[in-house]
């Protein structure tokens, strides 16, 4: 079987670490002998590269760039552009395309279904439907249109979470087939070592340094739970538009108490994850949170925000806390609950269960419904 896999989220030669959830896809694809033909489809300068060459693993990567308007502004380059595609799919006797988010990934497959009845599956990942299509700005209106022929379109739509394919019915009810399938984990995470226990206390925070991820609630959750544990630590792992301030907010007296890195390779989120004694997601919004399972996988607990999917990720109601004007206070709070009490260790089994080996099987057998 091949598959013509398009996205605009593809690990990038200047973010070799970007979006592991889409990497690891790719090879637990072809680890299943599945052929994947891979069509990054961007506003980007970027010219075809090979995985291997920025650290990862052997896959050639087409890059298609065209800007995000062109959708609206310029149909003549979107055509060009659709027609590119076709040649590039029947070139490589491509038997089904597989977008990956909404848009634009999502809407070029649609116009390519319209002009020449080729069938695709649709992966919803996140932002492209709990957030972009609900914002009040000209742009988020025009991909909200856009977004919606995405869905109606898909012979099938997979959603990373039970939370995101609600979000997709309230954009429409014209979705044919709808399927949920989370990410899933390396088995690097399961094969993770846990250091040995000391008594201070290790919180990590590990996304995008950016407000729909909470970013700016970290070290005020910190700060809460050293006042109950004064050996507490933290480290932050990460990088965005707050990644400044937050290093700025950080106080003399709190630097030999925080690690802040930037952003890290994916290999090395294991490492990291067994020095962190408990995780936490301050979000405001999530699809399905790949860093919930990685972290339950190496036997760290995880606190969140019941907001988007997290309270599916984790999997335990017990473990996220409300999202109201006192979520500072209810996530320190949880925090120092599990420094007491514990966790259910139960949700790291069922975490280490959840492999790409296991969780790519489940989009083969979609593909296959529509061969």
């Amino acid at each position: 079987m091949k598959v013509m896999l398009l996205s605009s989220y593809l690990p990038r030669p200047h973010v070799p670490g970007n979006v592991p959830f889409i990497s690891s896809r790719i090879k637990a694809l072809i680890k299943k002998n599945i052929d994947v033909r891979s069509f990054l489809v961007s506003n980007t300068s970027e010219v075809d590269y090979n995985f291997k060459d920025i650290g990862l693993f052997e896959h050639q990567v087409k890059v298609m760039n065209f800007y995000f308007e062109d959708c609206w502004e310029d149909k003549n380059k979107i055509l060009d552009l659709i027609e590119s595609l076709k040649d590039q799919y029947y070139k490589s006797g491509c038997d089904i395309i597989h977008a990956h988010a909404a848009f634009p990934a999502g809407y070029i497959a649609s116009l390519l279904k319209d002009k020449y009845n080729i069938s695709y599956v649709l992966t919803i990942h996140g932002s492209d439907i709990h957030t972009t299509p609900f914002e009040d700005n000209q742009f988020s209106r025009q991909v909200k249109e856009l977004t919606i022929k995405a869905l109606k379109k898909a012979e099938c739509v997979i959603s990373v979470s039970d939370f995101l394919i609600k979000k997709a019915f309230l954009l429409t009810d014209k979705i044919k087939r709808f399927e949920i399938i989370p990410n899933g984990i390396d088995s690097m995470f399961k094969n993770s070592t846990k250091k040995n226990k000391k008594e201070e206390v290790v919180l990590g925070f590990i996304g995008n340094l950016i407000s729909v991820k909470g970013a700016d609630r970290v070290l005020p959750v910190f700060r809460k739970v050293k006042e109950y544990a004064n050996e507490t630590k933290l480290i932050i792992i990460g990088d965005g538009d707050l990644k400044e301030k937050i290093s700025n907010d950080i106080e003399e007296k709190e630097k030999e108490d925080i690690l802040l890195t930037g952003r890290i390779p994916h290999n090395e989120i294991p490492i990291i994850l067994s020095k962190i004694d408990i995780l936490f997601l301050p979000s405001r919004n999530e699809g399905w949170p790949c860093i919930i399972n990685e972290a339950l996988a190496t036997k760290t607990p995880v606190i969140g925000v019941d907001n988007g999917g997290i309270r599916e990720a984790i999997g335990d109601s017990k473990y996220v806390v409300y999202a109201d004007e006192h979520i500072i206070d209810r996530l320190s709070q949880k925090i120092i609950e599990v420094i007491k009490n514990g966790y259910n260790e139960e949700l790291y089994l069922k975490a280490q269960n959840m492999t790409w080996d296991v969780i790519i099987q489940k989009e083969i057998d979609i593909y296959r419904m529509f061969l």
